[in-house]
């Protein structure tokens, strides 16, 4: 039975009843009983992305030439040695992994992966070798990938507002896309391209000694939509925050350098994610460093201790007046304990209770999800290997290792359907 707006089944029935009732077909069980809401729901399913990447082989020789615009690219060579070569190019044609097996010194990590990739491609390099198939593809790709890394200037980020509206940042980094609720169409909202104006009639003999040169792209990394209202979107290169008014839509920006010591490099790559309180988390990837900022964009603070000073002019009765303090912006370093281990902290999500995580990308192997608490407790680790995510002898899902790029929270629901 449905409610008067059609958004959601009431069962009259129980478990027991809707399990007599359904039937395996062919294509498997479609729904399955959630004991804590008392109803039937979609069964979980992972979801498998389209292969995106081509795959060329080719001696050393050959394919120094750049690929046609559009593709994704993996090029693998071999020597007469027999060392692999492996590189990697995104959808403008730009080459973002050059991984070459003769550079190793020592690989035990990755002994096992490489000697199965050379299994897989060695009915392949002869010139009448058989046509691959796209199943063989997709393992080549997926191993060869695995070995060298997933290439990070291919990262990039997404957020939608409560009005359905989603905003990204765009392959070259350097623009956000937009495209409104129930619109068919992607527009620019950051930069706006300039108006074509004719150039203004003058009469003098003096003219600008230099044409006015355009400006270049601004790099951008992370981007997220905090509840107040604000898109912010990283810039990499100047080390700060640019905070769009999404109900100005002016093109407008306001700039929020991020607080740096005289001897700390600007850094150069963010990720972004919005706190339930309006406020906003920045991860710093380079310096391995977490700024939390408040619903007004400014570093929180830690909590001040001590007085201030006394005022200039005080009450003649009563408490007297202090100056206020105003402490430090106080960074989270991840690396607080010399015993962690991050390489390439990629992603982070909030936790309703003050707490986030951290997705680290190691050279190789699995990705590790680590948990960070206010306490200043010592966080918490997990390896991203099946073993490790679904209880034993109650799923059969088996996908070995995950490196992943990505991550987010999402709570459960009680009864009632809320979070």
């Amino acid at each position: 039975m449905k409610d008067v707006n059609n958004t959601r089944y009431h069962l009259l029935l129980g478990r027991e009843d809707w399990n007599r009732s359904q039937s395996d077909g062919a294509g498997g069980k479609q729904w399955e009983y959630d004991n804590d809401r008392q109803g039937i729901q979609l069964q979980a399913e992972v979801f498998t992305f389209q292969q995106i990447y081509r795959l060329v082989l080719l001696s050393l020789t050959d394919g120094q030439s750049l690929p046609e615009q559009g593709t994704q690219l993996v090029a693998i060579a071999r020597n007469d040695q027999n060392s692999l070569n492996i590189r990697i190019f995104n959808r403008l044609g730009k080459q973002v992994v050059d991984w070459s097996e003769a550079n190793l010194t020592s690989a035990p990590t990755i002994a096992d992966q490489l000697a199965s990739l050379k299994t897989l491609l060695q009915p392949y390099w002869d010139s009448n070798a058989p046509p691959l198939s796209p199943s063989v593809q997709k393992r080549i790709i997926n191993t060869a990938i695995s070995i060298t890394g997933i290439p990070q200037p291919e990262r990039r980020d997404s957020d939608r507002d409560v009005y359905g509206h989603r905003y990204w940042i765009d392959e070259t980094s350097t623009q956000i896309r937009v495209r409104w609720a129930q619109a068919q169409e992607v527009e620019t909202l950051f930069p706006k391209e300039p108006e074509d104006c004719a150039p203004p009639i003058t009469s003098g003999v003096f003219r600008p000694a230099t044409p006015p040169t355009q400006q270049e792209s601004e790099p951008l990394s992370g981007l997220a939509i905090i509840s107040e209202g604000y898109l912010v979107v990283g810039s990499p290169t100047t080390g700060s925050l640019l905070a769009f008014d999404l109900y100005a839509l002016d093109s407008g920006y306001v700039r929020l350098p991020l607080p740096q010591t005289a001897s700390e490099e600007r850094p150069t790559r963010f990720d972004l994610a919005a706190l339930h309180d309006g406020g906003l988390l920045v991860l710093d990837r380079d310096h391995q460093q977490v700024w939390r900022l408040n619903r007004h964009l400014r570093p929180v603070p830690a909590h001040s201790s001590g007085t201030g000073a006394l005022t200039l002019f005080q009450p003649e009765s009563g408490r007297p007046r202090r100056e206020s303090l105003t402490p430090p912006a106080t960074r989270i370093n991840l690396t607080q304990n010399t015993d962690l281990r991050i390489t390439d902290p990629m992603a982070i999500a909030p936790l309703p209770d003050g707490s986030f995580w951290v997705l680290d990308q190691p050279h190789t192997g699995a990705s590790i999800l680590w948990r960070y608490h206010q306490d200043d407790a010592l966080p918490q680790s997990i390896e991203l290997v099946t073993t490790n995510l679904v209880e034993p002898d109650e799923d059969n899902l088996d996908l070995g290792l995950i490196r992943g790029c990505d991550l987010a929270y999402l709570p459960d629901r009680d009864r009632r359907g809320q979070f």
